[in-house]
């Protein structure tokens, strides 16, 4: 049994079955992982005031849950889109994201989510002898079969260099590094409502 000093998992842990959304298990998950987290950095510092040198055993396995974490992640399915036809480069950054925040993207339309994407650039022009270009990266993720909108993030990007193709190159690599750091929390945001 826990201490009440200690922050429980459990009640995160409890719903893994109850909801029929995998997004909101995905996210309860989540959130057991992260209390999970937090308990543990309380086990550490009982473990120097606790005489015995143990503190108080953990209910959760943080490797277990996060494990579990990963197992929910791979069953999402999500079908990346490029908003605007003409951006062919969108959705292998969609699907790079996704796969690196461990989802599953396919291409099908057997996929319960889409997610759209549109990076929209501006050549801002030569200042002070560096070219610059600027824009804004958009996400939004949709269930396939109702149209419901789970929710939606930008992002500002920005490059320069000393030609455009350059401050272009670097914009599009910024917006992919954006995908690749911010898309799993951003999704596990939108599973909430949080985002």
């Amino acid at each position: 049994m826990p201490s009440k000093a200690i922050p429980s998992t459990g009640p995160s842990t409890a719903g893994f079955g109850l909801p029929p959304d995998l997004l909101l298990k995905v996210s309860a998950a989540n959130r057991a992982l992260e209390s999970q987290g937090v308990r543990d950095a309380s086990q550490r510092t009982l473990r120097v005031i606790d005489s015995t040198g143990r503190g108080v055993e953990p209910e959760f396995n943080s490797g277990k849950l996060a494990a579990d974490l990963d197992s929910l992640l791979k069953r999402i399915r999500i079908r990346p889109q490029a908003i605007s036809p003409g951006d062919p480069g969108m959705e292998a950054m969609l699907s790079g994201a996704l796969s690196a925040g461990g989802f599953v993207p396919e291409a099908g339309s057997d996929a319960p989510y889409v997610l759209a994407g549109s990076l929209q650039l501006d050549d801002l022009g030569l200042i002070e002898g560096w070219y610059w270009t600027r824009g804004t990266l958009e996400v939004q993720l949709t269930e396939a079969a109702s149209g419901k909108v789970r929710g939606s993030r930008r992002w500002e990007v920005k490059g320069s260099g000393r030609d455009k193709g350059t401050a272009k190159r670097r914009a599009l690599d910024q917006a992919d590094e954006i995908l690749k750091r911010e898309l799993r929390p951003t999704i596990l945001g939108f599973a909430t409502g949080a985002r």
